[in-house]
């Protein structure tokens, strides 16, 4: 019986991806690794929230913009879906994307650069 509660234990415990939440306002600069999902949305009265993906940033998981907020991106790694829901808006210029884009509800993304290397079709 100690034998079977130590194995679910040890190999039953599963992963947790957890989420940064951005929502306080103001602007913001990531230029270190976030091993989780992030979320950035305007819930305070101090306005909208703006994050920068610099140089030397990295977002393990999605990302998810909300309300009047800004995601920038100008170098950095993101991996997940990067999400885009209530006019929230977004620039992509540099960095490595690596996954898929979602733009709904009169949000609107702008992507400046070239080499891009994606099948479109």
């Amino acid at each position: 019986v100690i034998l079977v509660s130590m194995l679910v234990c040890c190999f039953g415990a599963g992963k947790v991806q957890g989420m940064v939440v951005y929502d306080v306002g103001g602007e913001w600069d990531i230029d270190f690794r976030v091993n989780d999902s992030v979320y950035i949305d305007d819930n305070s009265a101090e306005g909208p929230t703006t994050v920068n993906l610099l140089d030397g940033g990295l977002i393990a998981y999605f990302m998810k913009v909300s309300g009047d907020s800004v995601f920038n991106m100008y170098g950095g790694w993101a991996g997940g879906d990067l999400e885009f829901y209530d006019h929230s808006s977004g620039y992509i210029c540099g960095g490595v994307r690596m996954s898929d884009l979602e733009i709904w509800d009169n949000s609107r993304l702008t992507i400046a650069g070239t080499g891009f290397n994606y099948p479109y079709g």
